[in-house]
């Protein structure tokens, strides 16, 4: 998940008045800009990107992971709860050896019940976690004693060091607040984090003022190399302007993510540097057919793809550089996954009215709206205010549909409310946004398009699409499940439960006071850790 104005001006006053305090003079402070709030500090039921991205530095995973010439490679660092690991002779096990000093911020030795336990909570469907689906080939997660876990899969497949990669919980803090998500989410040290979250990573919670500010600090029992700042801020600065004047006065070190239209105003600037996430991103428009029957209809929503002029408004915005047009659900950096084959629609107004003709959809009454058996071609698309990219996109998009008698009415939302609406209420008829996918192609596939996957947010299933799934998971090798990848993309292609827009890299605006930093598609705060600051 992404990510992701004149009236505003008066406010970056006040708000640089109301930080001057926080970062006093030539302190070590690093300040980073983010456009949305962070949803949980959990990593078992976290939302989005920037919910994945702050619990990596709070809770460790068994392993750690380097994105290298288009796939994940799986090593052990500083970042590894696990001092090694190895397979079973018939593969079918996988057995960790947890370092003997690592801790949990109140001073509890990490456990191999502590791998448990998270699994288990994992498992549960009440908690609804996002990484559901690791347990689709994992039979059990045994402690054989303090310091080894092994787990025991179904069968030998590619994704066994992918899905013994999250975050570990710690059991003796919640063990008896798991039994669903809201127990978790509403636990004491989540909702109030400020020193009270038990973490076991290179940083801890200071203070979360939701909507405002997060405040981590180094964990002082941390095993890995202490953080070389001696504090990180994520203000939450949800206006552009605002975050690229803050920018510029000295007042942010870090935006994360820059809009792609802002990037130009860097060019040639000694004291910004631009790195680059590259196309792990694509934005779409889903179709909700609960909510609106026409979008059930596979051939509506390829008129509906053939509607949208992709290249003009990657022009019209300005962001052809950093994007590009998107036919199918995997973008280009997936190099085994890619198929030639799937190309993005074309903009053919005439070919989509034609197709809403064919399907029943006239403009009986005169009044410029397609209608049949009485009802309007009018639904409503929700997006995200203050953000530019894809406000701009959904304007384009409502008059290219106005032009084929299709009556869209757009209403932005706060990023957060937005998603409680997608994931909880499911109560939209359309919604402009974008993902942010999984390094893993399982992963990558199975929280979006089987029937009952977190993300799928349209209700969309598809038999062929579960089938394909099967054999690629049943498949041995990442080369011997790559081919039913493909046919899965080709699938889902065709299906078009989405109107696939355009893939994009995600940008992030660094002041040249930071140093070491590792920016690449593997993420952003890979090592935040390690990041140091010129004073």
């Amino acid at each position: 998940m992404e990510g992701k104005r004149a009236r505003l001006l008066p406010l970056v006053g006040l708000a640089l008045a109301l930080y001057s305090c926080e970062r006093p003079e030539a302190d070590n402070t690093l300040v980073i800009g983010v456009d949305t709030d962070i949803a949980t500090l959990l990593p078992v039921v976290e939302q989005s990107l920037l919910d994945g991205e702050v619990n990596d530095m709070l809770y460790l995973g068994l392993n750690s992971a380097r994105w290298e010439n288009g796939a994940l490679e799986y090593i052990v660092d500083d970042l590894s709860l696990a001092e090694r690991w190895e397979f079973s002779s018939d593969s079918t096990a996988l057995t960790y050896y947890l370092r003997s000093e690592a801790v949990w911020s109140d001073g509890q030795p990490v456990r191999a019940a502590d791998v448990v336990f998270t699994y288990e909570v994992i498992r549960r469907p009440e908690v609804a976690s996002p990484f559901g689906d690791s347990w689709e080939s994992l039979d059990s997660v045994v402690a054989l004693d303090e310091r080894r876990v092994t787990f025991f899969f179904e069968r030998q497949h590619p994704r066994m060091l992918f899905q013994t990669g999250v975050g570990i919980i710690p059991a003796h803090i919640f063990e008896s607040s798991a039994a669903d998500k809201a127990s978790l989410v509403s636990h004491p040290t989540v909702i109030d984090p400020g020193g009270n979250l038990v973490v076991n990573g290179p940083f801890q919670v200071a203070e979360w003022r939701p909507g405002e500010r997060l405040v981590l600090v180094p964990n002082p029992r941390a095993f890995t190399a202490s953080p070389r700042v001696e504090r990180v801020v994520f203000r939450i600065i949800p206006e552009e302007v605002t975050r690229l004047i803050e920018l510029k006065n000295g007042d942010l070190d870090v935006i994360n993510p820059l809009d792609l239209e802002a990037a130009q105003q860097f060019q040639g600037d000694d004291d910004v540097r631009i790195e680059t996430i590259e196309q792990r991103f694509y934005d779409y428009v889903a179709w909700n057919g609960a909510k609106f029957e026409a979008f059930n209809d596979p051939e509506v929503r390829r008129a509906l793809s053939l509607a949208i002029d992709r290249e003009a408004i990657l022009e019209g915005i300005g962001i052809t550089a950093y994007t590009t047009p998107a036919g199918g659900p995997y973008p280009p950096i997936f190099r085994k996954l890619t198929d030639a084959s799937i190309k993005h629609d074309p903009y053919l107004p005439d070919r989509a009215r034609a197709i809403l003709a064919e399907r029943g959809w006239i403009d009986n009454d005169g009044d410029g709206v397609l209608d049949r058996e009485g009802r309007p071609f009018r639904f409503t698309l929700l997006t995200r205010a203050n953000q530019n990219r894809r406000v701009s996109a959904a304007q384009l998009i409502q008059a290219r549909f106005s032009e084929i008698g299709i009556d869209m009415e757009i209403q932005l939302l706060e990023f957060n409310a937005l998603l409680d609406i997608m994931f909880e209420s499911r109560d939209f008829e359309a919604v402009l946004l974008g993902w942010g996918v999984g390094l893993d192609p399982g992963y990558l596939v199975g929280i979006f398009w089987p029937p009952d996957a977190l993300y799928n947010i349209t209700g969309y299933a598809s038999p062929v699409v579960d089938s394909l799934i099967a054999l690629a998971e049943a498949a041995p090798t990442e080369d011997g499940a790559a081919p039913h990848w493909q046919a899965v993309a080709r699938q889902i292609a065709r299906d078009r439960p989405y109107a696939f827009l355009w893939f994009f890299d995600d940008l992030v605006a660094v002041s040249s006071r930071v140093h070491n930093t590792r920016i690449d598609t593997y993420g952003g705060y890979q090592n935040l850790h390690e990041w140091t600051l010129r004073r």
